[in-house]
């Protein structure tokens, strides 16, 4: 019985570790942002895209999912009969399997 218990002590241990190094470990992450701003009624020339594209050196994956989550936001606000609506979408991944997708077509 004392073995299966310091078997099970020691399995704990081991998957608790593991899990916890993982975290720790820093690598390169880039960040794709897409700034979205839609106007209601429809107008010519809206909705507008900005896509930022940026790289952070030396974090870990908790580090990178904070940031992501801080640069994703929506706000709206009113001016007259028009409705204004911000978002702001962040994504990240690993920089060396980030694919650069080339010129983009924004509207």
């Amino acid at each position: 019985m004392k073995k299966i218990i310091l078997l099970a002590i020691m399995a704990v241990l081991f998957i608790s570790c593991n899990s916890n190094v993982d975290l720790d470990v820093k690598d390169n992450y880039t960040f794709t942002t897409t700034y979205t701003i839609n106007c209601y009624p429809n107008i010519i020339g809206y909705p507008r895209t900005t896509i930022i594209v940026t790289t952070k050196n030396g974090i870990t994956e908790n580090d990178a999912k904070l940031v992501a989550a801080s640069l994703t936001n929506a706000t709206s606000e009113k001016s007259g009969v028009f409705k204004f609506t911000s978002t702001w979408e962040c994504i990240y991944i690993l920089t060396k399997n980030y694919v650069d997708p080339g010129d983009r077509v924004v509207n």
